[in-house]
């Protein structure tokens, strides 16, 4: 989180006549920024992502994150693998750092999920991963973040930035932002004929 998102939210906390508590406020927020996702800024990177995708001719797909956003990966490995026929793989960033998979070259798509996007270490990953010639996304909540400034693409999220620490909108959206992703994918396989079930 940038100084000045920290700025306002305390400012926000000093002068706050809504609910006392960040994490139930966050919760309550969801629906109205999952019908967020379905406008047409979110459809734009959904479009722009999906035909990156099909124009580089990827054929694996790697998802990377660090605590819930690792978790996050771990359901949409399952999600992808059923709607899509692209092999796909899910690691915790800072030991995929370490133990990288060797089939990362010009034909892979690796998306890091981080909702600050300034998790520790992340950069380094994306640089490494952009000398194999991968397609790089970063799924993310803060279009200013290290993060987006690195990778080829930014799936941005709404809401911006968040003071409680657990990811409860953040995961939310992310889920559903990449959900969305996932069925735009699954129909342009399909009706180009590439990989159709």
């Amino acid at each position: 989180m940038n100084d000045d998102a920290i700025k306002a939210l305390k400012q926000e906390n000093k002068i706050r006549n809504r609910h006392p508590y960040w994490v139930y406020e966050s919760v309550q927020m969801i629906p109205d920024l999952m019908q967020e996702c379905l406008g047409s800024i979110t459809k734009q990177n959904i479009e722009k992502i999906a035909s990156e995708i099909q124009k580089k001719d990827i054929s694996n797909l790697v998802f990377l994150g660090r605590g819930s956003s690792y978790f996050l990966t771990l359901a949409l490995r399952y999600l992808y693998a059923e709607l899509t026929d692209f092999p796909v793989s899910s690691f915790v960033t800072n030991i995929f750092e370490e133990y990288p998979i060797k089939q990362i070259n010009k034909h892979t798509a690796v998306f890091f999920h981080s909702t600050s996007g300034n998790s520790e270490g992340d950069r380094q990953v994306v640089e490494f991963v952009k000398k194999s010639g991968a397609y790089t996304i970063g799924v993310t909540d803060i279009p200013t973040s290290i993060l987006a400034q690195a990778v080829d693409d930014v799936f941005l999220g709404p809401g911006g930035a968040k003071i409680e620490l657990p990811a409860t909108r953040t995961y939310a959206t992310a889920l559903f932002r990449m959900s969305l992703l996932a069925v735009v994918l699954a129909k342009k396989i399909s009706s180009d004929g590439v990989a159709e079930k």
